[in-house]
């Protein structure tokens, strides 16, 4: 937890103490078209990368997925390990990152130790895992990051998953310029398109 540092302009709308995901959220709703973030040839403003995390944590939520249920992410650097990261956090998951130059009998070590019910992972690295290697991980909780026609039969694909999830934080409702979420009451300058 972190004090978020408000400008001098909202600062007599008190300062809040925040996780690593309401940076995020409070970030989407200061500057939404601002770039938060830049891979190779793709770029995602706040607003985008807070959606997408907000429709992750909905489909895991659906999913069945439950509070501090450990999720590994196995994947290279990319613009979605943000958006599972984040959507992680919202859904009260834990995520356990793997380093994705280990050896397939680390990799299965780490997803059993940590006792892991999810991965993702991102299809140029599907081969270094044998999912029967894994027994909490079922199969239909193996999602994969890839493009449809890439994605092994009888694995979930990433975009499909979150595919038709809600954008917008289910632990969120707006009244009188104030927002509430379950961690705390946390205020919405008065030019945000939240505050209007």
């Amino acid at each position: 937890m972190y004090i978020f540092p408000f400008s001098e302009r909202e600062r007599p709308h008190w300062e809040v103490v925040v996780n690593i995901a309401d940076g995020l959220r409070i970030n989407s709703w200061r500057d939404p078209q601002k770039i938060a973030a830049v891979f190779e040839d793709k770029r995602v403003t706040y607003a985008e990368l807070n959606a997408r995390a907000n429709q992750l944590a909905h489909a895991m939520l659906k999913k069945g997925f439950e509070r501090q249920d450990k999720i590994s992410i196995l994947m290279y650097n990319n613009i979605e390990f943000l958006e599972i990261y984040q959507g992680l956090i919202r859904a009260a998951l834990i995520s356990v990152p793997i380093n994705f130059r280990l050896v397939q009998a680390e990799l299965e070590y780490i997803i059993n130790n940590s006792d892991s019910v999810g991965l993702f992972i991102g299809i140029e690295l599907f081969e270094k895992i044998n999912p029967d290697n894994i027994p909490l991980v079922k199969k239909e909780n193996i999602i994969v990051i890839s493009s449809n026609e890439l994605t092994p039969e009888g694995y979930r694909n990433y975009e499909d998953f979150i595919a038709g999830c809600p954008e917008m934080n289910r632990k969120m409702s707006i009244k009188k310029k104030t927002i509430f979420s379950i961690s705390g009451i946390h205020p919405v300058p008065p030019d945000s398109p939240k505050g209007r």
